[in-house]
């Protein structure tokens, strides 16, 4: 990965890969997806008094990133957000319905990060989000990046259409 990015609180830390000739691209689209966690994490956590979340708020805080770095970065093309084919997607859905309302942190590592024993690729999670977060802006073109940061998870779902066919 040329630029990766992490954060904790409103704390950010972005490692950066020199070997990548286009590093200086990702910089910012990796700050605004990173910025954007930080700004979701305060309103979720310090205002609205979470605790924890779920593997569906997962999905749905990463998809809203994307989505939010591709509004100011549209020419940038992240793989993570097309890392599946439109079978892998179905596929993948189906198998997360049983985790998607509670994670002993098993899953997310799973459909986040990948897991070879159940043949789940790499980024899924990120895919499946971002996919998610567009089917709901595409049907709520009105709904501000403000606004959007305050809908739970379950009412995007709910609100969304989402549903991956193969051959879509």
């Amino acid at each position: 990965n040329r630029v990766l990015g992490s954060g904790v609180g409103d704390n950010t830390l972005l490692q950066i890969n020199p070997t990548h000739d286009d590093w200086p691209q990702w910089v910012p689209f990796v700050l605004a997806h990173e910025y954007h966690h930080a700004v979701w994490g305060y309103n979720y956590f310090a205002v609205k008094g979470r605790s924890s979340m779920d593997l569906l708020t997962g999905l749905i805080i990463d998809g809203q990133a994307d989505s939010f770095a591709r509004m100011l970065y549209p020419q940038m093309r992240p793989s993570w957000i097309e890392a599946l084919t439109p079978l892998q997607e179905a596929e993948q859905w189906a198998a997360m319905q049983p985790y998607l309302h509670g994670d002993d942190g098993t899953a997310y590592v799973r459909f986040f990060f990948g897991d070879e024993a159940s043949n789940t690729p790499a980024c899924t999670a990120y895919t499946i989000g971002y996919r998610l977060v567009q089917a709901y802006l595409r049907a709520h073109s009105d709904m501000s990046v403000t606004d959007l940061l305050d809908l739970e998870a379950e009412a995007i779902l709910a609100n969304s259409g989402y549903c991956p066919k193969v051959g879509r």
